[in-house]
């Protein structure tokens, strides 16, 4: 084994895009942006009531929750 990180109370689906990987968390209520070089979550997002998909790519993240579909914008980190 590489890395161990904890991801949330329930992790979902998960993607990679602007340096980070995304992971849903639906249970939690959020998304977790983890940096792949730290293997640490670098930041916490509450979007929605519980978001089971996410998309990442050009300094955005998409989050699909039970009936909407969430933008947000992010901030680059550091190469």
């Amino acid at each position: 084994m590489l890395a161990e990180i904890h991801a949330g109370d329930t992790p979902g689906r998960l993607t990679g895009g602007a340096s980070s990987l995304w992971i849903a968390d639906p249970r939690g209520r959020r998304i977790l942006r983890v940096d792949p070089t730290s293997n640490g979550v670098i930041e916490t997002l509450n979007v929605g009531e519980s978001p089971f998909g996410v998309v990442a790519g050009n300094q955005m993240v998409w989050v699909l929750d039970a009936d909407k579909l969430h933008q947000v914008r992010v901030a680059r980190t550091k190469d």
